[in-house]
């Protein structure tokens, strides 16, 4: 009678691990998906700084260099967020 309960306990506990295991893995990837958050976040808080920091200097021009100056800011901005995004879609 005892070797019964002893191979029950041991079978419930064995049927248990594979949902211990998933409630595992969901909490890892909630972690990883909050991290992944927070660095895109982080990211486009550098980029907006550093094209604000570009745009002062670019008003220090005049004429077309300021043209192409604020064109240049833009398109690195731009170009930081999409680098952002592709990092926070991509696996691992």
């Amino acid at each position: 009678m005892r070797i019964k309960y002893t191979i029950s306990a041991a079978s419930l506990v064995l049927l248990a691990l594979p949902a211990c295991e998933r409630h595992a893995s969901a909490s890892a990837m909630q972690r990883d998906v909050a991290g992944a958050e927070t660095a895109y976040h982080v990211a486009v808080t550098a980029a907006e700084g550093e094209h604000r920091i570009a745009m002062e200097k670019c008003e220090a021009m005049s004429g077309s260099a300021r043209v192409a100056c604020r064109e240049q800011a833009d398109a690195d901005l731009e170009a930081a967020k999409e680098e952002a995004r592709a990092r926070q879609t991509s696996p691992g």
